[in-house]
């Protein structure tokens, strides 16, 4: 009997969940593995700025956000598996999720490129088209 290498056997089960995955579940794999890839290249820029690692302003704060949210996107992906949940239900989880995930890491990288705080920022205001017209 040959021994299987631990990596090998991991990708192996990768595969078959993405084969036998829903596509709410795929959606979510796929997602989370985006999220993780730009958490990870995050540093990057971390590296080549000034910017400090912590604090208000820094690109922790996307590294941080990109790697969490999409290793939340993959571990929610491989429950659904497990959870006796409906398609529907399935594909709100995954698009809720999912959706919401891109769109908290896309405001939080761009802040950091802007150089400002992401959350509780008192210092700018919204882009003029976010703002809601005067009344």
């Amino acid at each position: 009997m040959a021994k299987r290498w631990l990596a090998g056997e991991m990708a192996q089960r990768l595969a078959g969940y993405w084969r036998q995955g829903s596509a709410a579940q795929r959606w979510l794999f796929a997602v989370g593995s985006v999220l993780m890839l730009a958490g990870v290249a995050h540093l990057v820029p971390a590296a080549a700025s000034d910017l400090p690692w912590v604090g208000p302003v820094s690109f922790r704060k996307p590294t941080l956000f990109g790697v969490s949210f999409g290793l939340t996107c993959v571990t929610i992906a491989w429950m659904l598996a497990y959870v006796r949940v409906d398609r529907r239900g399935q594909v709100a989880v995954a698009a809720l999720l999912g959706g919401g995930s891109l769109v908290e890491v896309a405001a939080v990288s761009l802040q950091a490129f802007r150089g400002v705080p992401s959350h509780f920022n008192v210092i700018t205001g919204l882009p003029p088209c976010s703002r809601t017209p005067p009344e």
